[in-house]
C-alpha cells in the first residue's frame, strides 16, 4: 500500500478519536445542579389553567372520597378555566352527614367561604349590605370550587385551599361542561364579562315553572334580582317600580325596556309556594324581578351590562 495513503488514514483515525472519545466518556458541564423551585400558595387573580372534574363533590359519602381537585395554575393571557378569588390558609375539615334515606349531605365551611369571596370578586354586594332599591339581591349564577395543592406541594407540607370561580355551560341535553375563557371575571357584574354564563335566564316565561336557566340558549327572559320573606305587605306597583330601577342598573341602559319592547316583570310566590297575582303582595312572599320578551321573540344571550350594545335576539 502507498505509504502516503497509509499515513493519511492513520491521521484521520487519530482526529476521529479525538472528537468521539470525549463524547463517549461524558462531557463536563459547568454549573451546579438545582431542584425545580417549589411553588407556594397562589395569589388572588391568578388563573386556573388545568381542567378539573365538575362532579368532584359527588364522588361518595365519605371524607376519603370527598376530595377537592388539584390547582393547576395557567396563563391568564390565554383561555383558562377559572380564577383564584381567595386563599384559605387553614382549611376546615368537611363533615359528611348521612341521612335516613341512605344518602349524605356535606357541611363544608370552605365552600361557604369560597362563595363569599367569589361574590366580592365578581362585584356583588356583601350579605350585610342593604337590599338594592329596598327589595332586591342580584341573581347571578356563579359556581365555585376549592382547589388543593398538587401532590408535590402537599408532600412539602402545603395544606392551603384556593377558592376559584369559573364558568360552565349547560347543553341542550342537560350536560354541564367547563368553559375556557379569556380575560378576567373581576367585577364581571359591571363589565359584563362572562355574562352569558353568569346570567339567570329561564327558558319559560313563567319562572315558577322554569326547566332551564341557560342564557346562551333561546329563552323568554332574564331574572336580575330576587327577594325573600317580604317583611310586610307591599303594593305590586311599588315592587314593579323598584324592579325597573334594578334593571336599569344591571343592564346599564335606562332605555333598554323601551327600545326592546321588553316587559318589566315581578313574579311572586307566597310562603307556601303558590303564585301571587293580586295588587297587594302579602308579607313573607318571595320575589323575582326581571324582564320577559314580547310575544313571538326570544333572547339568546344575557343583558347584564349590555349598555347600548345590540340586544341578543335569538
Amino acid at each position: 500500500m502507498n505509504r502516503r495513503r497509509v499515513g493519511l488514514l492513520v491521521l484521520a483515525l487519530v482526529l476521529l478519536a479525538a472528537v468521539t472519545v470525549p463524547n463517549a466518556v461524558g462531557r463536563t458541564i459547568p454549573g451546579v445542579a438545582q431542584a425545580v423551585p417549589m411553588p407556594g400558595s397562589p395569589s388572588v387573580g391568578q388563573c386556573v389553567g388545568q381542567r378539573f372534574d365538575l362532579g368532584w363533590f359527588m364522588a361518595g359519602g365519605s371524607s376519603a372520597k370527598y376530595r377537592y381537585p388539584e390547582l393547576g395554575i395557567g396563563d391568564c393571557g390565554s383561555a383558562h378555566y377559572g380564577e383564584v378569588v381567595s386563599v384559605i390558609a387553614t382549611p376546615t375539615i368537611p363533615k359528611i352527614l348521612g341521612d335516613s334515606g341512605g344518602g349524605y349531605a356535606v357541611d363544608d365551611k370552605n365552600m361557604d367561604a369560597c362563595y363569599q369571596a367569589a361574590a366580592q370578586f365578581l362585584g356583588l354586594r356583601a350579605a350585610e349590605q342593604p337590599d338594592l332599591f329596598g327589595y332586591w339581591r342580584r341573581s347571578v349564577m356563579y359556581p365555585v370550587v376549592p382547589l388543593m395543592p398538587t401532590a408535590r406541594q402537599r408532600a412539602a407540607g402545603q395544606h392551603w385551599l384556593a377558592c376559584a370561580t369559573y364558568l360552565n355551560q349547560l347543553s341542550a341535553d342537560g350536560a354541564v361542561s367547563l368553559v375556557g375563557y379569556p380575560g378576567s371575571l373581576r367585577n364581571a357584574v359591571s363589565t359584563g364579562a362572562g355574562r352569558n354564563y353568569l346570567g339567570f335566564c329561564p327558558k319559560e316565561a313563567d319562572w315558577i315553572q322554569m326547566s332551564a336557566t341557560s342564557c346562551d340558549m333561546p329563552h323568554h327572559g332574564e331574572v336580575f334580582g330576587s327577594g325573600g320573606a317580604l317583611p310586610h305587605d307591599v303594593a305590586r306597583t311599588t315592587l314593579t317600580s323598584s324592579c325597573k330601577n334594578l334593571i336599569d342598573q344591571v343592564t346599564k341602559n335606562a332605555d333598554l325596556i323601551r327600545v326592546g319592547r321588553l316587559v318589566v316583570t315581578v313574579q311572586i310566590t307566597d310562603k307556601n309556594g303558590a303564585t301571587v297575582k293580586g295588587a297587594m303582595i302579602p308579607a313573607q312572599s318571595n320575589l323575582q324581578c326581571g324582564i320577559v320578551t314580547p310575544a313571538g321573540r326570544l333572547l339568546q344571550g344575557s343583558l347584564i351590562a349590555i349598555g347600548t350594545g345590540p340586544i341578543p335576539w335569538a
